[in-house]
């Protein structure tokens, strides 16, 4: 791939992210409850933090590290959220994680971004696996996790620690043979 891929859904359009998003990134970023129940966002989040974030997005585009895709409302153009695959090429496997900008909560554009970006796994990359984590205390991940279609595959107890505080890892993935079984069937 010589660019990031966008990708529309009903609702979405995944795209690459470009310098002008960062005022809107570090809006939405800059939420301590978002902050609080994610791995690798810190708190507080300046402008400055999301441009030199988003400049660092190109570079591991073209290290085969890792694609990420702001999500944005397909009609307003709105930024919603991000999400990402972290590549592990020579194993065949992606890590996926996101999150979404607290005032667009609960309307499933989480678990359609999620359907796009398994489907571009599996579809375009030709990956065996994708895998994803998240802090115990984020419910709303694993609710989209099992939404679309992922298995539980265990919890590293006191794995991390956020701001002081030791905190729980689940673990959830997905076989392309897991993809191809339900998309065969719930996802068309």
């Amino acid at each position: 791939m010589k660019e990031i891929p966008e990708i529309m859904t009903e609702r979405l359009h995944l795209r690459p992210y470009k310098p002008e998003d960062a005022e809107e990134l570090a809006l939405i970023v800059n939420d301590k409850e978002i902050a609080s129940t994610t791995l690798r966002i810190p708190f507080p989040y300046s402008q400055k933090d999301a441009e030199e974030w988003i400049a660092s997005t190109q570079k591991k585009f073209v290290e085969d590290s890792e694609i990420n895709w702001a999500i944005t409302n397909r009609f307003s153009n709105k930024l919603v959220g991000t999400i990402t695959l972290v590549l592990n090429m020579e194993y065949c496997n992606a890590e996926f994680g996101y999150f979404i900008g607290k005032t667009y909560w609960g309307n499933g554009y989480c678990t359609e971004a999620a359907k796009a970006i398994l489907k571009f796994a599996f579809e375009d990359l030709k990956l065996h696996r994708v895998h994803a984590l998240h802090m115990k205390k984020n419910l709303a991940a694993a609710k989209v996790l099992l939404n679309i279609g992922m298995s539980y595959e265990g919890t590293r107890w006191g794995h991390i620690k956020k701001w002081g505080q030791y905190e729980d890892i689940v673990l959830y993935g997905m076989l392309k043979e897991d993809w191809d079984r339900l998309n065969s069937t719930t996802f068309r």
